[in-house]
């Protein structure tokens, strides 16, 4: 991914790794990390709540730099791997994202 952008999917617990759809986003992007997390706990409703999507669905994915999440979706929803992917390609051409 350019500058530096990947994918950070949180899970509930790690029975969720057996999805059938992660293991296809997983074997599409084999750089994703993935992090078992508490959905229950308040910083995780808080950086939902900041992503402007609703805690508590799960995956929570975040597009990120390791410092700054450019894009967060909850929820498995057709086209939201897709449309990471087409702003990782903007936002390697734009000149506001500083590496």
């Amino acid at each position: 991914m350019s500058r530096g952008l990947g994918l950070l999917l949180l899970l509930p617990q790690a029975a969720a790794r057996q999805d059938p759809t992660l293991g296809k986003v997983l074997a599409a992007l084999p750089d994703t990390i993935v992090m078992e997390a508490d959905f229950a706990g308040a910083p995780l409703d808080a950086m939902a709540r900041s992503l402007y999507v609703e805690p508590g669905l799960w995956p929570l994915t975040v597009l990120t730099d390791g410092q700054t999440a450019y894009y967060g979706h909850a929820g498995y929803a057709v086209g939201a791997i897709p449309l990471a992917l087409d702003l990782v390609r903007a936002l390697g051409e734009c000149p506001c994202v500083v590496k």
